[in-house]
This record gives C-alpha cells, structure tokens and sequence, in this order.
C-alpha cells in the first residue's frame, strides 16, 4: 500500500539531513523530501526513482555528462553554478520533461549549445550570470513558454538585447 511503501521510503532514508531538497516519490500523499543525496546515489537510483522526481537540485554539482534521460517527471530543474555541465547532457532531458518543467535555473553556468525549443510550460527561467546567451539561443526559447514566464531573470548578462524577440 502506499502508506506502507512511504513508511518504508521514509524509514531508509531518515539519516539524510534535510537541507537541499530533491523530491521524489510524487505517487505519496504527502511527497518524500530527500536531502543532501551525492551525486553517486542520485545516478544510482532505480528508472522509476528517477521518473518518479518532480524536482531537482544539482546546484554548484560536478556533474561531467550527467544523463538526464530518465528523469521525465521533472518540474522544477536548478542547474545553478554546475561545474562540468555540457550542452549534450543538457539536451539529453527527454521531451516529456522539458514540456514539464515550469521552474529553470541556469545562472552562473556556460548555456552555449543549450536547446531551449521544447522547454513550453517555463513560468520561471534564471539566466543570470550565464554565459554563451545569444539572440538566436534567446529567440529559440517556444513563444509559448514565453508568454507564461513570470520570472525572467537576466541580471549580469553584459550583452545587446536589440535582436531578442520580444515577449
């Protein structure tokens, strides 16, 4: 039963101190909050752990070809300050959770190469701090996720916004 299984859940991992937050286990009434996981154990989790995620935080993380492939159930991603973070592993999240995810945090990090196009439900994006934003990187951004963005935030980007499109 599910309040068995998040029992269970619970109990394993009730020695993670609670600071940063990775949620998962969306199926639990009240969703599982793990903290503080290694980069080791999130890659080690099981495909339906990794589906199973609504948000992720993988802020100031070393993360070299971090595969992004299972994690589909993502709402909420923050990639801020990612050390090693490369465009392939960034365009490897699956479709399905770019067209999930409301909450994106880039900032501090190098977006050269970064696929923006399938990115639609975006209500929050931070780009602040990042390098290798372009007009042609901006524009490929789905006017339809730009149309719901509340929070844009492109604070410290030195660079000519003449031939950005408009919201």
């Amino acid at each position: 039963s599910i309040n068995s299984l998040s029992t269970v859940v619970a109990a394993a991992l009730s020695h993670i101190p609670s600071k940063k937050i990775l949620s998962a286990y969306p199926y639990i009434k009240k969703p599982l909050n793990v903290s503080n996981l290694t980069l080791y154990k999130i890659k080690n989790l099981s495909p339906e752990e990794k589906a199973s995620i609504k948000t992720l935080n993988l802020s100031k993380m070393n993360i070299p070809n971090f595969d992004f492939s299972e994690f589909t159930g993502l709402e909420s991603l923050n990639l801020s300050a990612a050390k090693e973070l490369t465009a392939n592993s960034f365009n490897s999240i699956p479709m399905q959770a770019k067209a999930s995810i409301k909450n994106l945090n880039l900032s501090g990090i190098d977006i050269t190469g970064f696929d923006f196009s399938d990115f639609t439900s975006l209500e929050s994006l931070n780009l602040s701090e990042s390098k290798g934003l372009t007009a042609d990187l901006f524009n490929s951004i789905p006017m339809q996720a730009k149309t719901s963005i509340k929070n844009l935030d492109l604070s410290c980007i030195y660079i000519d916004f003449k031939d950005f499109d408009k919201f």
